[in-house]
């Protein structure tokens, strides 16, 4: 038999490696992907032709615009700010809706050919006032934790990357140098270099979210040996982490004022969980990762047996503990036990049932049992059970339970959707029947929670987004076996909200609509108020009128016929409410010029 003929291989380039404009430009979207950002070129190839060419889409809160009929705002803010770039050649950030966008301009030596579009960014971590405001701008509605859409909003706002401001300067500098690569211009191989350097520095407005993934493998049982591996190690030593990490510390989270603002709540556990990442970066050794927004889970690399480990342990536990205290909330410790020999995400799970012990208890904090709970996670059907004890034993674990929950369904079903939705249907089915049977809520509650997670679940496209829903919907269970009378309350007047948005279009007094949400006329003109922050005329004004621009851009329907449609009883009426609230008539406000 002859032998194969060896092929020579290939020959190393005299000059170096090729690096293109063309080639280099290439490495766009992954640029985006690490700030988890999107971003799209737009072209203008002749006066009123748009053409936008996506690099890297993520979903981002401008979804709710189109869900609540308010895209034109954004058209209008982005014909203003691509005006002004291909006017004047100049990088323009632009504001709108309480983010920022950045426009660079794409330019040979004769004009500018197209742009670069990125965002949205933030600049600042929002407040809980912040949301309310811009919640209200974008549905006419008081944002409530216990509302899926709004809890929906409030993830997609706090996962949105926040830029200080040197940040700001390295993300216009980078798409600068991204645009001359585009263009063709400069010496290729330093706008690399530079484009090299800018985006280390901007990564840093990632570095929260870049440990809870490292934090999240390690923890989890299909990927901790990878993340164990010599292959993570440079991303590890990113990180501060040089040695095998295997002990674990978890916190759990109560508020300490037992009136706190759920939104104002969530929004702080936000930022101790980033002040937690903050101190493990500079501690160093360490991962801190998340446990939903319920707690902080810290896995250390810190060396040692015994008394002396366990004592380096209750240390990290203290020092995330005095950080909760600075954030007015108190949380409650899990430790693993020193001579535990089992893999790092049994010693999590065992740390998590601690700390759940300890929350439950009201102790500051308990140790776990060496080689407790041997397979590491409990099987789905002994977690239902948990959830369905948490409603007699200790209804303020709950939410802490489902997370716990939520996740094992998720692993267990590999992410995909309507597998998991049937696991989480099953899971609620078990809260309800113990609530049922324990009557700390009525049949008409029972009902309206069962609605609300049919209407968010049904709505949902991805594991996220049900996720969402259903733990909106445990939080306001949680409440309801807590707080019975002002959760009834609270569902009697989003009951009351979902009736004014569906049926604008007919006569809506607040007789008729209190009625829709159980209550006296009188009452609920008081509580209404409280409520949305308005009047109850005022709010359905409002509504109308913003439904009343939506189509005026969106359909070909006469001034006329949309003011029937949302519920003004005569054009004398819709035309002088119109004018008050846009300053102009709703035949102008149709015939403005928008792109």
């Amino acid at each position: 038999m002859s032998q194969p003929q060896r092929r020579p291989g290939p020959s190393a380039p005299a000059a170096g490696p090729l690096r293109t404009h063309a080639i280099l430009a290439q490495a766009l979207p992954s640029i985006f992907i690490d700030l988890h950002l999107s971003a799209s070129l737009l072209e203008i190839p002749a006066p009123g032709e748009w053409i936008w060419q996506p690099i890297h889409i993520v979903p981002d809160v401008s979804s709710f615009e189109l869900a609540h009929g308010v895209e034109n705002r954004r058209s209008e803010y982005n014909y203003r700010a691509v005006t002004q770039v291909f006017r004047d050649d100049k990088i323009v950030m632009g504001q709108h809706a309480g983010f920022y966008d950045l426009f660079v301009p794409i330019s040979d030596a004769v004009r500018t050919r197209c742009a670069i579009v990125a965002g949205p960014f933030a600049i600042a971590r929002p407040s809980n006032g912040d949301l309310l405001g811009r919640w209200r701008w974008l549905t006419g509605s008081h944002g409530r934790a216990s509302d899926p859409e709004f809890a929906h909003y409030l993830s997609m706002t706090l996962a949105t990357v926040t830029l200080k401001s040197t940040w700001v300067a390295a993300l216009k500098r980078l798409l600068q140098c991204l645009s001359r690569l585009l263009a063709e211009q400069g010496d290729a191989q330093r706008v690399a270099a530079e484009i090299s350097t800018l985006r280390s520095e901007v990564a840093g407005a990632r570095f929260a979210e870049t440990m809870w993934e490292a934090a999240r493998g390690i923890v989890d049982e299909r990927t901790w040996r990878t993340w164990q591996s010599p292959w993570r190690a440079r991303e590890l030593a990113d990180m501060g982490v040089t040695k095998p990490l295997g002990h674990v510390v978890v916190g759990l989270l109560i508020s300490r004022k037992n009136e706190a603002d759920p939104v104002d709540d969530l929004l702080r556990r936000d930022t101790f969980q980033r002040a937690c990442v903050a101190w493990a970066r500079r501690r160093g050794g360490i991962l801190c990762g998340r446990v939903g927004e319920h707690g902080v889970v810290i896995v250390s690399s810190d060396p040692g047996t015994g008394s002396r480990l366990r004592a380096k342990l209750l240390e990290i536990g203290a020092g995330v503990a005095t950080i909760a205290k600075r954030h007015g909330l108190r949380l409650h410790l899990g430790v693993s036990a020193p001579d535990d020999e089992r893999s790092v995400p049994a010693r999590y799970q065992a740390a998590l049932l601690a700390a759940e012990e300890a929350l439950s208890r009201g102790l500051p904090v308990v140790h776990a049992e060496a080689r407790r709970n041997p397979s590491g996670v409990s099987p789905l059907g002994e977690l239902r059970r948990q959830l369905a004890a948490a409603m007699t034993e200790a209804p303020h674990v709950l939410s802490l339970r489902f997370g716990r929950y939520l996740e094992a369904v998720a692993v267990h079903c590999g992410y995909r959707l309507e597998p998991t939705r049937a696991h989480l249907e099953a899971g609620l089915d078990q809260i309800v029947d113990a609530l049922r049977a324990s009557a700390a809520v009525d049949e008409r509650s029972l009902a309206d929670l069962r609605g609300t997670v049919d209407r968010a679940g049904a709505e949902a496209s991805t594991v996220e987004e049900l996720s969402v829903a259903y733990r909106t919907v445990i939080a306001d269970i949680e409440r309801a076996a807590l707080q019975p009378n002002e959760a009834r309350q609270d569902r009697s007047v989003r009951r009351a909200v979902e009736f004014i948005r569906d049926h604008l279009a007919e006569p809506l007094s607040v007789a008729k609509v209190a009625r829709i949400g159980g209550f006296a006329p009188s009452y609920f003109s008081k509580i209404f108020a409280q409520s949305e922050r308005m009047t109850f005329q005022r709010y359905v004004r409002e509504l109308r009128l913003e439904r009343a621009r939506h189509m005026l851009h969106s359909t070909a329907f006469s001034v006329e016929r949309i003011g029937k449609l949302c519920g003004f009883s005569n054009r004398t009426h819709f035309h002088r409410a119109f004018r008050q609230s846009s300053g102009i008539s709703p035949l102008a406000y149709r015939t403005q010029d928008i792109r």
